[in-house]
């Protein structure tokens, strides 16, 4: 009997095995949509704090484009959860259909089984057949006979038992597919509706900014020459602190440290912590602040709210604190083969040669001014071995949203 029920829970459960595994595809795109749903909330907050201002700022801007690719990346995720509900329901329902058919044609063999044992116990075939042996060994083999028939009629509610039982399963799971599926569909119809309305917020501000551009464009122009000059002085830093690096004599000591930290470092690609605690990267690793790739990003521009405390990102040794016009102060942090860069610091609170441990605070982003100064300009880098002194990497790939 257990048997009979193995033959058809077996498969059940491999399916729903299946179904599970894939479960997984739905469970990454699930939180995939739930950190950029937690990014768009914490954008939500700056955008309000930004209109007390009663101004119109260019991070308003950027905050406002974060937030709609934000959604736009929450529908795609949306899509591809119910993409992936439908063919999961597709296969539970093939299997249903497979299991509704083997169902119906047990209920008609068990039926006829039941039919006939009624039948022979009316008649008292049994007996007859049994009185009717030739011998005592006859008699065994037609007693062991009808053991047998009784045994595969057992069987067969068995198998038909087992058969109801995933059916049973297979259409509780399709009910939650299903209930899933509608949540998920409500979502995306809220999101979608979201997204119209922050990207009609866009073109007002845009607009808003435009009119404000064309009275502050020689101030904007300067502004954004002083910054490209920073950036500069930044990479050139960097580029010493490299070269300083690969020439300076460690003992084997030092030497197995900045191996290991290294290692660690490494090993830690897309966990390290946010340097501003609700940071939203408002400039990405590549880009520039007009839009062109004339002076593309080596780092990223994290948006935080006023004040903000910046923390170290990972265990080191801090190798340079320097001033930068437009960009208040800078700290640059070794861990073993690897550099951090943070700047626009308006306090700092550790000095060259201080070892520093994870989340230990270096400073603080600017407290006053319009929304456009609350940002931290942060960079990794790698140290050659050979050829350029130092590689810039993008820092979105390493850091834990």
């Amino acid at each position: 009997m257990m048997a009979a029920i193995r033959k058809y829970m077996l498969p059940l459960i491999l399916l729903l095995a299946a179904c599970a595994a894939q479960g997984q595809t739905i469970d990454q795109w699930r939180e995939i949509m739930l950190r950029y749903q937690e990014e768009n909330r914490i954008i939500d907050g700056y955008l309000k704090d930004t209109r007390k201002e009663r101004q119109t700022t260019e991070s308003q801007l950027k905050m406002t484009l974060v937030r709609i690719d934000n959604s736009r990346k929450i529908v795609t995720s949306l899509d591809r959860q119910i993409s992936e509900r439908n063919r999961r329901i597709g296969i539970l329902n093939g299997r249903i259909r497979g299991l509704e058919g083997d169902q119906k044609k047990l209920r008609a063999e068990y039926a006829d089984m039941v039919y006939a044992a009624y039948k022979n116990y009316k008649l008292n075939n049994f007996l007859l057949f049994l009185f009717a042996s030739d011998d005592f060994n006859d008699a065994t083999k037609r007693v062991y006979f009808m053991r047998r028939y009784n045994q595969h009629r057992e069987d067969k509610a068995a198998q038909l038992k087992g058969v109801s039982d995933s059916l049973a399963v297979l259409v509780t799971s399709l009910g939650g597919e299903l209930a899933d599926l509608d949540k998920t569909k409500q979502t995306r119809t809220s999101e979608l509706s979201s997204l119209r309305k922050v990207e009609k917020e866009h073109r007002v501000v845009a607009d808003e900014l435009k009119k404000k551009e064309r009275t502050l464009s020689s101030e904007k122009k300067a502004k954004e020459q002083q910054i490209a000059a920073a950036k500069q002085k930044i990479a050139d830093l960097i580029a010493a602190e490299a070269r300083k690096a690969r020439s300076e004599t460690l003992s084997d000591t030092q030497v197995q440290y900045n191996i290991q930290l290294t290692g660690r470092f490494d090993q830690n690609k897309g966990k390290l912590p946010y340097p501003v605690g609700k940071g939203v990267i408002i400039e990405s690793f590549g880009s520039s602040a007009d839009g062109k790739l004339k002076n593309p990003n080596k780092g990223v521009k994290i948006a935080a709210t006023a004040g903000s405390q910046v923390n170290c990102v990972f265990e080191g040794t801090v190798t340079s604190v320097f001033a930068l016009p437009g960009m208040n102060n800078g700290i640059i942090v070794r861990h073993g083969n690897y550099f951090t860069v943070y700047t626009n610091l308006t306090t700092v609170s550790v000095k060259m040669g201080d070892k520093v441990a994870l989340n230990q605070k270096l400073g603080t982003i600017p407290a006053g001014g319009d929304s456009d100064n609350h940002y931290l300009h942060f960079e990794i880098c790698r140290l050659n071995t050979a050829g350029d002194p130092a590689t810039h990497l993008n820092p979105a790939l390493w850091l834990h949203r």
